[in-house]
């Protein structure tokens, strides 16, 4: 109940964060939870709408049998995966209006009572939205101005009619077209680059230039290029609007030739609507047409009689020191205080005098530069990703858009003169269509999902709007239908529940999914006092296969893995992966006898384990793998679905302890011996960060018992467990990755003494070993931090001997010798530890640049009495002389073992015969009395 109670809280928080009105109902269309969002929007409050029919409550009567269907159909289905319909109805407000709203209603999992939630959006803003870009759409394809959509690239993505007219290049030449095609030759790459610098910073260019059409003829063009910034303020494409002034640029180069207008040519001018003005060097007006003295009214006699340069407010139509200075035709857009806009032509003439006018040209481009924003704002709108289809009051399909023919498949040519029915999926029946013309009839709009069929035959999901578009007696003349595919949409929304619940790689349930169902299946097991047990799985030597052969093959085995596990389940039962190679099995409705539900859970086991086991080809890899296997049944009070893992985990533990391989039950035992273990680990943390560990020294000897060297070895001295053997916590710290820190500590120290010892001279010619582990050798700094530690205390690296075991190059033997061979030359030794007791063969050993090697204290202990040992030792003293190797016999204990060690060429010793670890001044001590 408190579980219950839990979640419903949960849910209620959930419902009154939400931005849209959540409404949850029971089978029967009660209302039984009501959102602070809905409150606010339908004005009403939560206790009054309680227990109330959604339907009779927010719904107008003519949507109510439409809902009421759709959630008889949504209860009738009975499929416990997430149902979910969208609607768009209307909805009343407690003062009684009307607005429209977006319905989703999705069924609720769990519990004993059938529910569902309905999330209803308030989508005023959305119609009135969509209704607006419907009329800036039909602006688009009538425009005067040639207009085209570019890429960053300069790849032509749309064009409209005009552009066509314009260049000579069809609509379908022009769209995948670079821009490059319509170069002339006549601009510099100084220009283009000025351009293209300009709009890539997020600025409007506008300028003139000389293009070519498709016969080679060359025209001239006023071109505006407006960068397209999408919701991430990244540019990715630009809207190119061009006007042809091929006729204005001819007059102006005539005007220049010239350096004269005759006076019917300048009324000629007026008739056409341009102002014409003449400015000297002295900034005073010299003449002004008509057309200007009409524009500027009383301004008139001012300009023409006075200088138009005031330093207080300069006339914004004089250029006259730009041109003159830059000796060319300019052109700019003023816009004056009133709104109007200008488009001014300026040329510089050269007077009798030697001085210089400057003629400018005026034309009146007020509405135009209005229409060329609105042109702007409706290609954006138009040409996004929504195809577009208008058609008659019959239902024929007039016109289509690029989007259309990219979704549907089928060209403009091959719609028009049909009727949209040529895209019916056969999904939806008579009474669908039915109710769509109606409620377009009714309200001169639908919208909805509808499924679709492409012209291959595919069918796909689209979100449609259908608009009516009336005359002024209010008769249906069209009908534009704009439509998006939500197919990726869909997928989108299927990849993210997948990625959010199963595992990627083997499309397993993952660690959220599997506790989801875990608690599911423990409140059930409570409930019907039905056992269930959880097993824990553990690919036994997974990481070898993974640094040999390489993570694209064990990935292939996790894949097999996953395959045999659903192979060997019944169907309600679960198998995920945690991660790594660690999966879980989830058993449900067991017997309610333990003994039997454990002896099912067993043999589930053990089938899994021999399933397991089988061998795998992977790629060119024949491959055997076995697993461990930790069970824990559900006995006992209530268990969270954490608590249930760590059992599990714990029995897996013990698995492994056992030999691996094996299948095994939850010890509480084993639990407390995991407890003691996270306790030590708690303390080695405490430990090394508080500075309580310290070092201790082993002589090393020559056959003549004098001393020659030490071998550094870590000890920790616990405030209340007392000496902590090193073989307690080493592995521990090899786990937890301490090791790193720990050993780098134990270098930098062992230098230290190594330097101290170089000032005394009892001590000063000592070689001192150091113990790496592997995990430290394979950091990519390694030697890096031998050479500080050298550095920063100024041993003598000569004297330095480094220790590894043979898993070291189990590895990577290429980068172990890379880093030995980086380290050789200051002069530093290695020495391979516990010889002989590894796993590497002698092909990998040869290539190391060794200096020593370390026979194992196992092969001295009986070497006098088991003739195995002896013949191993033997084999190791005469391989180190043939490869040239210096050789230490560890745990060297009795005076027989070293006469023996000695006999057969044993050149240095180490063991309690000669000393126990201990501080360096008892071994200073020593080293004096020999």
């Amino acid at each position: 109940m408190r579980l219950r109670f839990e979640q419903e809280e949960i849910w209620r928080a959930m419902m009154n964060a939400s931005l849209d009105a959540v409404v949850t109902i029971d089978a029967q269309g009660r209302i039984v939870e009501f959102s602070r969002a809905a409150e606010e929007i339908f004005g009403r409050s939560r206790e009054s709408v309680l227990g109330r029919d959604l339907a009779e409550t927010i719904i107008p009567m003519e949507f109510r049998e439409k809902h009421q269907a759709g959630l008889r159909r949504l209860v009738e289905t009975g499929n416990p995966s997430i149902l979910e319909r969208r609607l768009e109805l209307a909805a009343l407000r407690a003062d009684g209006t009307e607005f429209p709203v977006e319905l989703t209603l999705t069924r609720l999992s769990g519990g004993k009572r059938l529910l569902f939630a309905g999330f209803l959006r308030d989508i005023t803003q959305r119609k009135t939205d969509e209704a607006r870009m419907r009329l800036q759409t039909a602006a688009l394809e009538s425009s005067a101005n040639a207009m085209a959509i570019v890429d960053r690239g300069g790849w032509i993505e749309w064009v409209n009619p005009a552009f066509s007219r314009l260049t000579g290049y069809s609509p379908g030449e022009a769209v995948g077209m670079h821009t490059r095609i319509l170069k002339s030759g006549r601009q510099s790459q100084e220009f283009y680059n000025d351009l293209w610098e300009t709009v890539l910073s997020g600025h409007v260019w506008r300028g003139e230039m000389v293009n070519r059409r498709k016969d080679g003829g060359l025209y001239s063009e006023e071109m505006t290029i407006t960068p397209v910034i999408d919701g991430q303020d990244a540019i990715r494409h630009f809207i190119a609007v061009k006007q042809d002034i091929t006729d204005r640029k001819a007059s102006d180069e005539e005007l220049h030739e010239n350096r004269a207008f005759h006076r019917s040519i300048t009324e000629a001018l007026g008739e056409i609507g341009v102002g014409l003005l003449i400015i000297d060097a002295d900034h005073r007006v010299r003449f002004m047409n008509p057309v200007m003295r009409e524009w500027f009214g009383d301004q008139t006699h001012k300009i023409c009689h006075a200088s138009l340069f005031d330093s207080a407010t300069p006339c914004p139509y004089c250029q006259i020191a730009g041109v003159v200075k830059a000796d060319k035709t300019t052109h700019y857009r003023p816009t004056i205080s009133d709104g109007r806009v200008f488009d001014i032509v300026a040329t510089p003439i050269q007077n009798h005098d030697g001085t210089t006018s400057v003629l400018e040209m005026f034309l009146d481009v007020t509405e135009q530069t209005r229409a060329e924003q609105d042109l702007r704002i409706a290609a954006i709108t138009l040409e996004s990703q929504e195809g577009v289809f208008i058609t008659d009051e019959k239902g024929v399909i007039l016109r289509a858009n690029r989007a259309f023919v990219e979704m549907t498949g089928y060209s403009a040519e091959e719609a028009v003169g049909k009727t949209p029915a040529i895209l019916k999926s056969g999904r939806h029946d008579a009474g669908f269509y039915a109710a769509l013309w109606g409620e377009l009839g009714r309200a001169g709009h639908w919208q909805g999902e509808v499924w679709n069929r492409r012209k291959n035959g595919e069918i796909y999901p689209e979100w449609q709007t259908i608009t009516a578009v009336t005359a002024p007696d209010g008769a249906v003349t069209h009908y534009v239908s704009a439509f998006s595919d939500m197919t990726k949409r869909k997928e989108a929304e299927e990849r993210i529940h997948n990625l959010a619940f199963y595992d990627a790689l083997t499309q397993l349930p993952n660690r959220r999914l599997l506790q989801d169902r875990l608690r599911q299946a423990l409140a059930l097991a409570e409930r019907s006092g039905r056992e269930g047990a959880l097993l824990f799985i553990d690919l036994d030597n997974f990481k070898v296969l993974n640094d040999t052969h390489g993570h694209d093959v064990g990935d292939l085995l996790l894949i097999a893995v996953a395959n045999r596990l659903q192979s060997c389940l019944r169907e309600g039962d679960t198998a995920g992966r945690l991660g790594g190679d660690e999966f879980v099995v989830l058993l449900e409705d067991l017997e309610p006898d333990e003994p039997v539900a454990a002896a099912r859970a067993e043999a589930v086991g053990e089938k899994i384990r021999a399933a397991l086991s089988q061998p795998y080809h992977l790629k060119e890899c024949n491959h055997c793998c076995t697993a461990s296997i930790g069970i824990t049944l559900f006995r006992g009070p209530i268990r969270t679905a954490d608590e249930m893992l760590k059992r599990a985990d714990v029995a897996l533990y013990q698995a492994k302890g056992a030999g691996r391989n094996t299948v095994m039950f939850f010890d509480p035992a084993l639990q407390a011996t995991l407890n003691t273990r996270l306790a030590l680990e708690s303390d080695l943390r405490q430990a090394f960060s508080g500075g309580h560990f310290h070092l201790h020294y082993q002589p090393q000897t020559d056959g003549a018992g004098r001393i020659t060297g030490a071998e550094a070895l870590l000890r920790w001295n616990h405030s209340t467990r007392g000496a902590v053997s090193p073989s307690d916590f080493i592995p521990l710290a090899e786990d937890t990755g301490l090791i790193i820190p720990m050993g780098q500590w134990v270098l930098e120290t062992a230098c230290m003494q190594l330097a101290a010892w170089s000032n005394d001279p009892a001590t000063r010619e000592l070689r001192l070993s150091v113990n790496v582990s592997a995990r430290q050798f394979r950091q990519a700094d390694f030697v890096d931090q031998v050479l500080v530690a050298v550095d920063r205390s100024g041993a003598d690296p000569k004297k330095l001997v480094l220790e590894f075991t043979e898993s070291l190059v189990l590895v990577d033997v290429e980068d172990t010798v890379e880093k030995m061979r980086r380290l050789k030359p200051l002069g530093i030794s290695f020495s391979l530890d516990d010889f002989g007791t590894g796993h590497s063969s002698l092909s990998r050993l040869k290539r190391l640049p060794l200096d020593e090697l370390k026979i194992d204290r196992s092969f001295v202990r009986d070497i006098a009495t088991d003739p195995n040992d002896a013949a191993i030792v033997q084999a190791i003293l005469a391989m180190a002389r043939a490869l040239g190797l210096h050789v230490v016999a560890e745990g060297v204990e009795t005076e027989l073992q070293r006469q023996y060690l000695e006999r057969h060429g044993c050149p240095a010793f180490q063991g309690y015969l000669f000393g126990k670890p201990g501080p360096a001044e008892e071994l200073i001590r020593g080293n004096r009395g020999q």
